[in-house]
């Protein structure tokens, strides 16, 4: 796993805004301490359920965290009837979303907000499956990056890669046949943290920036019984 970008997801997976600085803190440094005892060394942080308070981001830049990506942002433009019914159960899951691309600075951190619909919207909350369906909806959210200048972070979560394999493969290809900078959380952190630009102003002129991710919530069988018991 050394070279990959990886990003702290919790230790138990339980949701930062239901607990207090003390939780949050001795949660975050658990994990730090997980990937530390494997030599393993991480820049990110993305909180279980999407979930956070400002307590969150205060600890984060105390542990010397350069980015995160916990804030949810809406990317599927358009009013067709998957767009309609992915923004309402988004607003139910997450409370009212962003609809415009942005990454906020705060001196040596910043916030890469994560795309909805996510897998979870799209497969558990739509009932979509078909490759057809799942494609179109991903490039759909490729264009509005586009158009935007923006940078769209990708959500799949490792257990429904089977289901988005063709989807992502077609948008990876549209993202290098418009020219767009296919780049881990850490590259554009770094580029935008170092200065050199930001949404409209990618590396070499780039239209936009394209970040795939997926968060393991879970490694073993008794992880998912701690969570069905838990939640």
């Amino acid at each position: 796993m050394r070279g990959a970008d990886l990003a702290i997801h919790g230790y138990r997976h339980r949701s930062y805004a239901n607990m207090s600085v003390d939780q949050q803190a001795a949660d975050l440094d658990a994990a730090i301490s997980a990937f530390g005892r494997h030599g393993l060394v991480t820049d990110g942080f993305r909180a279980p359920y999407l979930s956070t308070n400002p307590a969150t981001f205060r600890l984060l830049k105390s542990r010397r965290f350069v980015y995160d990506s916990s804030v949810p942002e809406f990317s599927l433009a358009g009013v067709d009837s998957i767009s309609r019914r992915a923004k309402k159960l988004a607003d139910m899951r997450y409370g009212r979303t962003a609809s415009v691309s942005r990454s906020d600075v705060a001196g040596s951190f910043i916030e890469l907000p994560v795309a909805l619909p996510d897998d979870e919207i799209l497969v558990d909350g739509l009932g979509l499956r078909g490759a057809s369906t799942l494609t179109r909806v991903v490039g759909a959210m490729a264009d509005q990056a586009r158009v935007s200048a923006g940078h769209l972070i990708l959500q799949v979560h490792p257990e429904r890669f089977h289901l988005f394999s063709d989807a992502l493969r077609s948008v990876m290809e549209k993202v290098t046949e418009e020219g767009g900078w296919k780049a881990s959380l850490a590259e554009v952190a770094s580029w935008i943290l170092a200065g050199k630009g930001g949404p409209g102003h990618w590396p070499g002129g780039r239209p936009y920036a394209l970040s795939v991710t997926g968060d393991l919530d879970a490694v073993s069988l008794a992880d998912f019984a701690s969570r069905v018991l838990v939640t």
